[in-house]
């Protein structure tokens, strides 16, 4: 019966936590509430004995955004839960594997218009960065590429075209990148975008 209690307790603050993260990731109460059925249910399952709680609900809460392909980062759910990134990717691989939740790659097109809001761009970069990324994506440029990489990348070409004074440090701040990921990104994309044309010629030769 004690035990029971016991854990009865450590599921309410298990609970309270992923509240509490939703709550700073600002997520809708329906993908909260997917979180907390995905806990209770690695609970009923066993998966939690032996795991840090905190550990356990920053893998599921890691799990729940890739499911609803919310552009939030491994370094974001490390900041609210206090768990390093690598031990939140490793509890989102244990909880997916085990309970067979299937996660589609993230888009690099849901980071674009977040970091364009970050950086205070105008909407016409905003739409051209998400017009390369598109077109990058339907050519298979960012295949195995970094979304928030790829989302960088087309956020430097786009303020570049249209004259907004971005450094790559600035983009890879907000894009919780390198600089180097940046710089890597953008000469891929400039090197594959030829249908870009006069646009894309115009940053070749300012590069």
């Amino acid at each position: 019966m004690r035990f029971l209690s016991i854990a009865v307790e450590i599921l309410k603050l298990a609970l309270a936590e992923l509240k509490r993260v939703s709550s700073y990731l600002k997520l809708p109460k329906s993908v909260e509430e997917e979180a907390a059925r995905i806990y209770t249910l690695a609970v009923q399952r066993g998966l939690v004995r032996g795991h840090s709680t905190e550990a356990v609900v920053a893998g599921v809460v890691y799990a729940v955004l890739r499911m609803y392909d919310i552009p939030r980062t491994l370094n974001e759910v490390s900041d609210v839960t206090g768990i390093d990134k690598k031990k939140v990717a490793k509890n989102f691989k244990y909880v997916s594997r085990n309970l067979n939740i299937r996660t589609l790659p993230i888009d690099p097109m849901n980071y674009v218009s977040r970091f364009a809001s970050e950086l205070q761009l105008k909407p016409k970069t905003q739409s051209k960065a998400l017009d390369i990324v598109q077109i990058a994506v339907k050519e298979e440029i960012t295949s195995g590429r970094s979304p928030k990489g790829i989302a960088a990348g087309a956020l430097y070409i786009a303020s570049k075209i249209h004259n907004e004074k971005k450094t790559q440090a600035e983009i890879a701040k907000v894009a919780d990148v390198t600089e180097v990921t940046v710089r890597n990104s953008y000469k891929e994309l400039i090197e594959n975008l030829d249908f870009l044309n006069s646009e894309i010629e115009k940053v070749k030769a300012d590069a």
